[in-house]
C-alpha cells in the first residue's frame, strides 16, 4: 500500500509537460537539423547507458554514484528541454540514499525516457517540415 502511495505521489508531482518546446526549438537557432538529429540519438544512447549505471549503483547502494549519474542525466536532459526528466533526476540527486524512493524514481525515469524519445522525434520531424516549407 505504501509503495503504491509513493508511486502515485511521485507521478503526480511530475505531471507537467515532458518537453519545453521553446528550449528544444532554440537549438535549431544554432544548429542544423542533421546535428540536432545526431544529438538526440546520442542523448538516448547515453541516457540508456546512464540508466544501466544508475540501476547498478542503486543496487550496490553507492549513493555517490547515484547522485553523480543523476546529475549528469539532469544536465543533458534539461539542455534538450526535457524538463520532467530533469526534475526526476534532481529528486534522485537530492535523495540518493533513500533506496525505496530512488527505485520508484528510476522506474518513473525509464518510462519518461521512452515518452521523451517519441516526443523529441515527433518534434524534430515537425520542425524540419516547417523549415522545409519556409516556416519558422
Amino acid at each position: 500500500m505504501w509503495d503504491m502511495w509513493i508511486t502515485s505521489s511521485i507521478r503526480a508531482n511530475f505531471a507537467g509537460p515532458i518537453l519545453d518546446h521553446v528550449t528544444f526549438d532554440s537549438i535549431f537557432d544554432v544548429a542544423e537539423e542533421s546535428f540536432v538529429a545526431d544529438l538526440i540519438q546520442t542523448y538516448f544512447v547515453e541516457s540508456s547507458k546512464t540508466m544501466k549505471l544508475l540501476r547498478e549503483a542503486e543496487s550496490d547502494t553507492d549513493c555517490i554514484a547515484v547522485k553523480n549519474l543523476a546529475h549528469k542525466l539532469k544536465g543533458s536532459s534539461r539542455s534538450l528541454g526535457l524538463l520532467r526528466i530533469g526534475e526526476i533526476c534532481e529528486e534522485i540527486e537530492l535523495n540518493p540514499g533513500s533506496k525505496k524512493q530512488v527505485l520508484n524514481f528510476l522506474g518513473l525515469l525509464e518510462t519518461q525516457l521512452q515518452c521523451a524519445e517519441k516526443e523529441l522525434r515527433t518534434r524534430l520531424t515537425g520542425v524540419c517540415r516547417r523549415k522545409a516549407i519556409g516556416g519558422v
